[in-house]
């Protein structure tokens, strides 16, 4: 499927234009609508200006002070939990304060919301929030004033007193981290994918303590943080593995910090705060299912299909398959996962296709030099992370399909659930783990080995790895007779 363009070619005149917020914008980059370099400076352009345009929006919108005040004070609540401890406020109140804690949480990320849209809800209405959180709370009027003047007396303290300067802050911290992370995503140090993930998982941290000053920053923000965690994992609200990526990626962010001298020391509980990790079944497709799939699904979609059974790909290594890691006369793709290219212990796997396999492949082949596949408009079939102006994109041709043939079956009641495509790969793995060449099939995943044995004295046989292949590919229904 083709990316859909940010910009629209005007033919007449010959510039790209785009209308947002009721203008319209133009933009002279570019001889035709297939000038790939003049359309990415006006997209260029174009971000600049909309990022300006926002801006200017954001400043005019109507009840911005209300908002900004409704979410400092929540900020204020939930930061003086946290600095007190939870026994004694319990004592005093009676309250479950780790519930208010992460009520005045989520009342945050509501207010957010709101506010992002073009005509932000009004506060203090029956069917809002009001602006003091104490007024959203069972309180008597005798807690109000107590909680009143306890942060009024909290804020001369010392870890009050500390007005936060321009750059200061959490949140202007986490801005500092993401432009070095995208720096290193755009020289190719780490996927553009990896700076994706990093940075939706530091919207999280950056709404629960993002405007307290970073020279605050301790054990015990860090241990509020993981408790704010769990009691969303307690009451289903967020899963365990999700959980685990988001404070990994925190206690990235707060080492970042620490090393490049911006908080003075680090958090000691910053190895110990975890969480248990769940033990499940590893999710796999039964025959049946992969040959329904199979039987009515496109010669393109059957492909990546057969390619992550057969060699255990993922889309981006569908996607990043290249024309040299294929030998189009014995049948075989010989490559590094697109993940762990750079290990150097993974090692390189010489996959023996199945007929089907190799016949879908030659017939499908593009005439690129480089990518063996390719989408119907010539762009690469999924692409993740930032692209070559440094926006993020998230296009996913194979999914699309995949997902596209599952929904006519489970339609006619021929699947009765539906699966991600890498839960093809898991079914091959597993497939092997079973049978008798369960041996090999960390080699066929391309993990890394993972004794000493494995590593030095007990390299796969190549010709026994072929006979796996094609034993796997019987056990689908997919027989190779070339040798």
């Amino acid at each position: 499927m083709a990316r859909k363009r940010e910009l629209t070619w005007d033919k007449t005149n010959k510039r790209w234009k785009r209308k947002y917020r009721g203008r319209q914008f133009y933009f002279r980059y570019g001889k035709s609508k297939t000038d790939r370099a003049g359309y990415d400076r006006a997209v260029e352009e174009w971000h600049s200006l909309k990022t300006e345009i926002d801006t200017k929006a954001q400043e005019n919108k109507p009840h911005r002070q209300e908002y900004e005040m409704a979410v400092k004070l929540r900020q204020d609540v939930c930061q003086y939990c946290l600095l007190e401890g939870q026994t004694e406020l319990d004592d005093d109140f009676g309250w479950d304060i780790k519930k208010l804690h992460d009520t005045l949480q989520r009342q945050i990320v509501t207010l957010r919301n709101w506010f992002d849209r073009v005509k932000p809800r009004e506060l203090n209405l029956p069917d809002t929030l009001p602006v003091n959180p104490l007024d959203s709370l069972n309180m008597t009027i005798a807690e109000k004033i107590e909680w009143g003047e306890r942060l009024d007396s909290l804020k001369d303290h010392q870890r009050w007193t500390q007005q936060a300067e321009p750059g200061e802050t959490v949140s202007d911290n986490i801005d500092s981290f993401l432009a070095f992370q995208k720096q290193r995503a755009t020289s190719a140090q780490i996927s553009g994918t990896h700076f994706t993930s990093m940075q939706d998982r530091l919207k999280v941290f950056r709404a629960f303590t993002g405007h307290t000053a970073i020279a605050t920053m301790n054990g015990q923000s860090l241990t509020g943080f993981h408790s704010h965690l769990a009691s969303q994992v307690e009451a289903n609200e967020m899963k365990t593995g999700y959980a685990v990526n988001l404070l990994r990626t925190t206690k990235q962010f707060i080492r970042w910090c620490w090393e490049n001298e911006i908080i003075e020391n680090l958090p000691r509980n910053i190895g110990s705060l975890s969480f248990a990790s769940e033990t499940r079944e590893v999710p796999t497709f039964t025959t049946g299912e992969i040959t329904a799939v199979i039987d009515n699904a496109t010669d393109k979609t059957r492909l990546f299909v057969l390619l992550a059974l057969n060699c255990g790909m993922y889309q981006s290594d569908i996607t990043n398959l290249k024309q040299s890691e294929v030998d189009w006369r014995q049948g075989t793709i010989t490559r590094k996962r697109s993940k762990t290219k750079k290990q150097k212990k993974v090692p390189t796997v010489c996959y023996h296709l199945w007929d089907e396999t190799f016949r879908l492949l030659k017939k499908c082949r593009s005439t690129d030099s480089d990518r063996v596949l390719l989408t119907e408009h010539g762009n690469p079939l999924s692409q993740k992370g930032l692209n070559s102006v440094g926006k993020r994109v998230n296009n996913d041709a194979i999914k699309l399909a995949f997902n596209y043939a599952c929904k006519k079956l489970l339609k006619h009641a021929k699947l009765k659930t539906a699966k991600p495509f890498s839960h093809l790969r898991k079914t091959s793995s597993t497939k092997l783990e079973e049978g008798e060449y369960g041996r090999f099939s960390q080699y066929f995943l391309s993990h890394a080995p993972a004794s000493l044995t494995e590593a030095r004295y007990a390299k796969p046989s190549p010709e026994q790895f072929i006979d796996a292949c094609k034993w796997l590919g019987v056990q689908f229904g997919f027989p190779t007779e070339r040798e």
